[in-house]
């Protein structure tokens, strides 16, 4: 998010979970069965893009958001709101 933002481009941090289901034992091996985040950058004549960097795929169905701020103390699901 710190070199997106150094780069001018807008990023922001999507807290949530990855749902893990009933997949192959390949796919189980890179995701967990607990909260997650991962980062989305606003790239010109395209919109808002997700990025997994922890599990290197891109966000997809499977991917449940649950808050989206600047950083974490913004989306901590049990921290409460920002004013």
């Amino acid at each position: 998010i710190c070199m997106a933002r150094l780069l001018g481009l807008p990023a922001r941090y999507v807290c949530g979970y990855v749902y893990t289901g009933n997949q192959d034992d390949e796919r189980k091996a890179h995701m967990a069965d607990a909260t997650h985040a991962w980062v989305q950058l606003h790239i010109p004549n395209v919109g808002w893009k997700g990025f997994d960097p922890t599990n290197g795929i891109l966000p997809s169905t499977e991917h449940v958001r649950l808050a989206v701020g600047r950083h974490y103390r913004d989306t901590a699901p049990v921290a409460g709101t920002l004013y």
